[in-house]
């Protein structure tokens, strides 16, 4: 069950309670995948008589900031306008336990599974361990950081000069022959190899001792 933690900035105006049981439900309905969320309200519309969220509008988020599309109604004049709220969004996500450097291998022991905010956070943290020793880091980690997709790529397989068997694939008919990497790569990757020749191709890793050669 989502956990809701409710602290009201007020700029402009009180909110009546029956306000903020809508805006309670609207956020709920919007924040399952959470594990629990804060929020303050910022702004909201002054000097009306009424006020109604609207559902089938876009609610917008901008880093740790939302903003919930109401209609209001002053006097005889209906408009449109938002509520402002600064968010908190808590997920159990990858966290850094020490430092981890640039293209190091990351392991278990350096990372754990811990409740975060993640509002406003770049790129789609991650949220489980498993086979997260098939990864790298691709900048330095420092401790207590947030592990992001953005973060890690698949450790090569196949490294800069390995020698590894090339296959050529013409129609039912399969040639092979060892080449060289000129790059590092990962299952699926498509890197630069050359022939015993030193003729250059592009070739797609199978695994760390095969490549198919692509063009």
């Amino acid at each position: 069950m989502i956990a809701v933690l409710i602290s009201i900035l007020l700029l402009v105006s009180q909110p009546g309670s029956d306000l903020k049981n809508d805006i309670s439900k609207y956020l709920n309905n919007h924040f399952k995948e959470y594990e629990k969320f804060e929020y303050e309200i910022i702004r909201i519309p002054s000097g009306y008589s009424a006020i109604e969220i609207l559902n089938d509008k876009e609610f917008k988020i901008n880093g740790t900031m939302a903003y919930i599309p109401v209609k209001i109604r002053r006097n005889k004049h209906i408009a449109q306008s938002y509520i402002s709220i600064r968010l908190k969004l808590y997920k159990v996500v990858l966290v850094t336990v020490r430092d981890v450097k640039r293209k190091g291998e990351l392991r278990k022991a350096d990372l754990e599974l811990s409740l975060q905010n993640i509002a406003g956070i770049n790129g789609r943290p991650i949220t489980t361990i498993d086979k997260i020793g098939l990864y790298r880091s691709k900048k330095n980690l420092k401790q207590g950081e947030i592990i992001t997709e953005n973060d890690i790529e698949k450790l090569p397989v196949i490294k800069v000069g390995d020698r590894v068997k090339g296959s050529i694939v013409r129609g039912n008919v399969i040639i092979q022959t060892d080449v060289v990497s000129k790059q590092e790569g990962s299952v699926g990757d498509i890197i630069s190899v050359h022939t015993m020749e030193n003729k250059i191709f592009k070739a797609k890793v199978v695994d760390n001792n095969n490549v198919i050669i692509v063009e």
